[in-house]
Parts: structure tokens; sequence; C-alpha cells
């Protein structure tokens, strides 16, 4: 491809959303997680988001305490939907 020439290009979804939102886009695909202490959203590049779900462990000691018991990679598409990349499930062999 030479200078002169038009380079491909890729349309990029700029618009930014909510972790609030995005949440909600993501609870109404799954199930809430039981006993959750903690959610995170993290934008990882352009429209892609790291979401983790943490359920605390009941320790007395640790009341604080808790662990990722469920992660989904998702996209937000143009129409303001949410694909899932990966199913969220984490199995006891992950941890």
């Amino acid at each position: 491809m030479t200078s002169t020439e038009d380079k491909p290009t890729t349309k990029v979804n700029k618009q930014k959303f909510s972790e609030g939102a995005i949440l909600s886009m993501l609870y109404q695909q799954v199930d809430r997680v039981e006993n959750t202490i903690k959610e995170s959203v993290i934008n990882v590049y352009s429209n892609r988001y790291r979401v983790n779900i943490w359920q605390g462990t009941n320790n007395p000691f640790l009341p604080k305490a808790g662990k990722i018991v469920a992660s989904y990679f998702i996209s937000v598409e143009d129409n303001g939907k949410i694909k899932i990349f990966d199913d969220g499930a984490i199995k006891n062999e992950d941890r």
C-alpha cells in the first residue's frame, strides 16, 4: 500500500458508558451473584471492558475479605447492547 492509497479505517465506538450502566446491561443477561461485596468495571481499550465481581468469604476474622467469583470480558456495541466474550464462570481449579 502506498501513502497515496486509502488506508482501511476501523469504526471505533467513542461513546463511554458509566460503570452503573455497564453493570445494568450485564445483569440483564446474567444472574446477580449473592453476597456481592465489590464490582469493578475496567475499560481495557476502545469499547471493551473487564467486569469483575467479588463475593464475601464469610470469614469472621476478615469481614471484608472476598474473592472474584465472576469475571466477564465484554464489548459495548454501537446500539448500546453488550456482547459477552466469556461466560464469567470461574472454576475451583482456577482459583
